[in-house]
């Protein structure tokens, strides 16, 4: 009988092309005080799936997700969208602080990607992958800030914008298809 149920849930999990298992996850946990948490994936975590920050600034939107890697450096991926045109960032000034022991850290290495719009994504979008010299096992908070001036953004009272995440690990769920 135990054999039968290994091998139904095999041919099934098969068929349908769907994984789903309970797990515990080590994330950084957004602080919803600095914009609405948002999902990174339709698919994935269950419980810890808005593991990213999104904020309106006028007609720009900024999304900040952070990546946790064990024993990596802490690497964030900040995507600026607008429908009229493209939105540069001084990525070179992006920084993180709060870290223990640490002072404000800038990235040691940039990746950027531009996509232009279409009809499947009507928006000019602008993506940052930052790296800081700092791993993320020795990270339990920290806040990106962007400064503002110079940018084609809209002014603000302090022209900064700060995200905040902390370290975290739960109990979740995670579930996979091929329709993902």
């Amino acid at each position: 009988m135990k054999r039968y149920l290994i091998l139904m849930t095999a041919v099934l999990t098969t068929l349908l092309g769907c994984v789903a298992y309970p797990t515990t996850r080590v994330y950084f946990e957004p602080n919803p005080a600095d914009g609405a948490p948002v999902a990174t994936s339709g698919c994935g975590y269950h419980t810890t799936k808005k593991d990213s920050l999104e904020r309106a600034v006028g007609d720009v939107m900024i999304n900040v997700q952070p990546e946790y890697v064990k024993g990596e450096n802490l690497k964030v991926t900040v995507v600026v969208k607008n429908e009229f045109s493209y939105i540069a960032l001084d990525s070179e000034q992006i920084s993180v602080e709060g870290i223990t022991g640490s002072k404000t850290l800038y990235p040691i290495d940039v990746a950027t990607m531009l996509q232009l719009p279409s009809k499947s994504m009507p928006y000019y979008s602008q993506w940052y992958v930052l790296s800081y010299p700092v791993t993320v096992n020795d990270v339990d908070k920290f806040n990106l800030t962007i400064p503002v001036e110079n940018t084609a953004l809209p002014t603000l009272k302090s022209n900064l914008l700060s995200f905040g995440f902390k370290k975290i690990e739960k109990e979740d769920f995670y579930y996979n298809s091929i329709n993902c």
